[in-house]
């Protein structure tokens, strides 16, 4: 008796643990993150300036270079990831250098500008854009990109 209490016992305890290892009767917080896939790089939600900013290059640059060398696969399947790292990355405080040179709302403006145009040429793919205006709406995007990026650095005068 006193051996099946005790393989009784420890079958509790055992199903207890598996069941909050596999999320049943845990917090949802503690197991989601272990349930989740891996996320993109644009999915986190960026703590700064820099992070988001890091996050949106990481896309632009998986993106854009393919494109330069006739590949565009790769903004056709990540065009929405696209769009949201630029919509995280408006979303975000400025950092201090970038609020410095914020004074015209420029900065600000433009970023609002990049959200914008990354939708609408997520929404314009998937409408069945052609290549060649994939390649100038993607141009005109890592131009604006490049605008805020070389806004944002210490140092850099008023253009």
């Amino acid at each position: 008796m006193k051996l099946m209490k005790s393989i009784g016992l420890t079958l509790v305890i055992t199903f207890t643990a598996v069941g909050l290892t596999l999320g049943q009767g845990a917090t949802k917080s503690s197991c989601a993150k272990a349930a989740t896939p891996a996320a993109k790089a644009s999915d986190a939600t960026p703590v700064t300036f820099e992070q988001a900013e890091a996050n949106f290059h990481k896309v632009m640059s998986g993106t854009f270079h393919p494109v330069e060398d006739g590949n565009y696969e790769p903004i056709r399947a990540r065009a929405a990831e696209l769009a949201t790292a630029a919509n995280a990355w408006m979303k975000t405080p400025l950092s201090k250098v970038a609020e410095t040179k914020n004074d015209k709302g420029e900065i600000t403006s433009t970023l609002t500008l990049l959200a914008e145009k990354t939708e609408q040429l997520r929404l314009n793919i998937s409408k069945g854009y052609q290549d060649d205006q994939i390649k100038t709406d993607l141009t005109e995007i890592h131009d604006i990109f490049h605008k805020i990026v070389e806004r944002c650095q210490p140092g850099q005068e008023e253009k």
